[in-house]
């Protein structure tokens, strides 16, 4: 069965250009920047945070996400947070068109 994880990642002195490469890596390997509320409503995550919804245990996501973040060439931070409900307040939500671009580069 599926879990969900949160998934934040800060590099170290990171400009954004680099956080765009690492967006790449992270969608490679399966995360998104996306959440799913009620209704199928999409919503965006806020900077540095992925989603990923994986047959996988914390360490597992946590090997992954490090992987991408070890691509950027930056030392890094990362916190894996298995969710079973998520609740939050203020998220955007996100652009249909930027789902389906991601959803087309994660394959």
């Amino acid at each position: 069965m599926a879990s969900r994880f949160t998934v934040r990642v800060l590099l170290h002195g990171a400009q954004e250009r680099v956080y765009e490469a690492l967006h790449e890596h992270m969608l490679q390997a399966g995360f998104s920047k996306h959440i799913d509320g009620e209704g199928g409503v999409k919503y965006q995550l806020p900077p540095a945070e992925y989603n990923l919804v994986a047959t996988m245990d914390p360490m597992e996501v946590l090997k992954l996400a490090k992987k991408a973040a070890s691509q950027t060439g930056h030392e890094h931070q990362i916190l894996v947070s298995p969710c079973e409900l998520r609740v939050w307040s203020g998220l955007d939500q996100a652009d249909v068109l930027e789902v389906l671009a991601e959803s087309f580069r994660r394959l």
